[in-house]
């Protein structure tokens, strides 16, 4: 059964929280003593719903003060089903990645680089969003480092994509370095 749930937006700096059977005096956000209730009692799915809109109209803010310096940044899905935002201008500053694979139940599943950069807290991803850059454990494919530069993502990230590779022949080679190990004693 849900509990009652006391919604809050603070007058001081737009934070928006909901509480449990209770009730707050100070913004748990910034610490001011200006709370408007915007409802005391409701179930906690209306506060989800609530939330979740709230959340979209913070990320609409962010991406419309970015879109000044980033004219062409749109919020996208990328293959995993994420809503993320994208933006070619930021190709050449990005400086982080993340890598996935197609397919989490497959072992030989492609391998996709999501190069991306921060900026106000949030990540903003290339265009395009992932890139296949191999296969498997961390296989590379042959043109890699081309698709890559085609995207004209940095060399921060590929250096970055290289560092994984190296990774994952290290890690192979000591698993058939035990797997040998325990071939002899036997």
């Amino acid at each position: 059964m849900n509990k009652p749930v006391c919604v809050y937006i603070c007058a001081a700096c737009g934070h928006f929280a909901a509480t449990v059977e209770k009730v707050v005096d100070n913004c748990e956000h910034c610490g001011a003593a200006t709370i408007d209730w915007i409802i005391r009692k409701m179930p906690l799915r209306c506060v989800e719903l609530i939330e979740e809109a709230s959340m979209r109209a913070a990320l609409d803010d962010k991406v419309e003060r970015l879109r000044k310096s980033l004219p062409d940044i749109e919020i996208g899905v990328d293959p995993w089903n994420r809503e993320v935002l994208t933006s070619a201008a930021v190709n050449q500053e990005v400086d982080h990645a993340e890598f996935q694979h197609s397919c989490v139940c497959c072992k030989d599943s492609a391998l996709f680089v999501l190069p991306f950069v921060v900026r106000e807290g949030v990540q903003i991803f290339s265009k395009p969003d992932s890139i296949c850059v191999g296969a498997g454990e961390g296989v590379p494919a042959d043109n890699w480092e081309a698709r890559l530069r085609d995207a004209r993502i940095s060399e921060k990230v590929i250096q970055l994509v290289r560092a994984f590779f190296s990774k994952r022949e290290e890690d192979r080679g000591e698993e058939e370095k035990e797997e040998e190990e325990k071939g002899g004693v036997r």
